[in-house]
Parts: C-alpha cells; structure tokens; sequence
C-alpha cells in the first residue's frame, strides 16, 4: 500500500471508482452496506458524513436513503439521470 495518504476527495473518488457493481450496472454504492463509512473512520479518524453532506451541498454527489436501511445510496451529480416528476409520471401512464 502507497504510504502517502488520499485527501477526502481522492479517497471518495476511488471508492466511486471500486465499490459499485458495475457487473450489475450500478455507478453510486450504499455508504453502510458496502464499507465505505467504516473505512472512512478508519482511514481518516473521522465521521464521513459531515464530508459527504460538503459534497452534496457543493453539487458533486447525489445521496437518497431508503427507509429501513441504514446509511445512504450516493452517487457523482455528473451521473445521476435529471428527469423531472412530470415526465415521470408520463412514463408511467405510459405517454
């Protein structure tokens, strides 16, 4: 292992590019599920969501939590599909 330590950024931005199953199409990654915040304590000796909150506040990332599960679902802004509820519900309904 590299010695010189990642900023927060660059350590998210790996975890971006290694924890999704991409096998399965999916580009963001659950925050509990996967490791990612236990790896953050451990690597930086600090809570990862306050971090994560900066980054979605600065528009990089996306994050949705889903009742019953712990942590959150994120994703780079870059990535997410921007679709408006209209549109939605047109799909829907099929028009």
């Amino acid at each position: 292992m590299n010695n010189k330590k990642l900023s927060k950024e660059q350590f998210l931005m790996r975890a971006f590019e290694r924890l999704p199953n991409k096998d399965k199409g999916f580009k963001g990654f659950q925050t509990v599920i996967s490791g990612f915040n236990d790896a953050f304590r451990d690597y930086f000796g600090q809570e990862p969501v306050p971090f994560l909150k900066a980054q979605e506040k600065a528009g990089k990332i996306v994050s949705r939590g889903k009742k019953g599960v712990p942590g959150s679902y994120v994703k780079l802004a870059k990535d997410v599909v921007k679709q408006s509820n209209g549109r939605k519900a047109l799909d829907k309904m099929g028009l």
